[in-house]
């Protein structure tokens, strides 16, 4: 080949690339279109719905109706509880997350003073973050709150503290029922109300409803325009029981009666009717009120019920274990009367 100077246009040649240079090119190509194609389908497709919900949120403000619990009635339609009037207080996290330090520990403060609950800045860090902040703009801080600490929360006229109307359990005869019904108390990360024992718990799917849900439009300033019914609250079932209130209550009287006769206050007392196995009474000592766990003002007597060391929450007619004593007799003679070991007429 003839030599050129080293300015010479000709000087120089061009070599192909390798084949693998273009390889690497078409694979980096076509792994950045997937991942933007399926990034974009996850968010369209899969999240599309949420997120269409969130844009909506920005224009139209989604407040919950809640929803009636439902009544349970003994055997003669007796209702056993019932639903009170009261108020829950939501912190709503936009209008808190843009207070400065100072303004949150004194709302924080001020929170606490007003209504039954240990709340502290530390309480209030842990709400933020163990919510889902993305699906939901408020976070429920205290349900059953009375009248009077709901009128004095509301009148601190703080955009952050939304305080609305809610409904609360009580119990009648409380004590007598308590093993049987149990009781309801806020679920720690929904901060739903909730069954947390006895039927309450086991039927708390059917008692809880399905909450309403009211629609608030806005303009781009955030000023209402109106406001309406998306979806009507729906009250829970109402749940039949076998048991007899009336029966209940003597059983229950007349087992205490015994167990102080005897200085003791241990025991269990269960009436079935022999014929379908329904239980028509059930009472367990010790007992408790269980109103002491849906009224608010109650938190050192529910902590005292935590360290009695008789457990009065325990339910020693379903959970006790004791030696069956004579009512085992007949099931024994059946077996021997099954295997052929004794005739009808054998006696002892």
């Amino acid at each position: 080949l003839p030599s050129y100077p080293s300015k010479h246009p000709l000087a120089y040649i061009e070599l192909p690339l390798h084949r693998r240079v273009f390889i690497g090119v078409v694979a980096a190509s076509l792994l950045v279109g997937a991942t933007i194609i399926g990034r974009g389908g996850f968010l369209g497709i899969i999240r599309g719905e949420f997120y269409e919900h969130r844009a909506i949120a920005n224009v139209d403000k989604e407040t919950n109706i809640p929803a009636e619990r439902g009544i349970i009635i003994d055997r003669n339609g007796v209702p056993l509880v019932r639903n009170e009037t009261s108020s829950s207080v939501f912190v709503h996290v936009r209008a808190w997350l843009k207070k400065t330090i100072s303004e949150r520990e004194d709302a924080t403060k001020r929170i606490a003073e007003l209504f039954d609950a240990r709340i502290t800045d530390k309480t209030m860090e842990i709400l933020l973050d163990e919510s889902a902040l993305e699906a939901q703009s408020m976070i429920a801080l205290g349900r059953g709150i009375d009248a009077k600490s709901a009128q004095a929360l509301r009148d601190l006229k703080d955009p952050a503290i939304i305080v609305r109307d809610d409904y609360r359990r009580e119990y009648i005869d409380g004590r007598t029922m308590a093993h049987v019904i149990g009781y309801t108390g806020v679920d720690d990360e929904s901060r739903a109300i909730i069954g947390r024992s006895g039927l309450e718990a086991y039927y708390n799917r059917e008692l809880e409803g399905k909450e309403g849900k009211t629609v608030e439009a806005r303009d781009a300033h955030g000023n209402t325009l109106g406001t309406r019914i998306k979806e009507n609250a729906v009250s829970g079932a109402t749940l039949v029981t076998t048991i007899d209130k009336e029966l209940q209550a003597v059983v229950y009287n007349r087992m205490r009666a015994g167990l102080l006769a005897l200085d003791r206050d241990a025991g269990v007392a269960i009436v079935l009717k022999p014929k379908t196995g329904e239980v028509l009474s059930l009472a367990s000592f010790p007992s408790f009120d269980n109103n002491i766990f849906t009224r608010p003002g109650k938190n050192e007597e529910r902590a005292r019920l935590l360290r009695n060391a008789k457990k009065p929450l325990f339910n020693r007619a379903i959970a006790g274990a004791y030696s069956p004593g004579s009512t085992i007799k007949p099931m024994m003679a059946l077996a021997a009367l099954h295997e052929g070991i004794v005739k009808p007429t054998d006696q002892f």
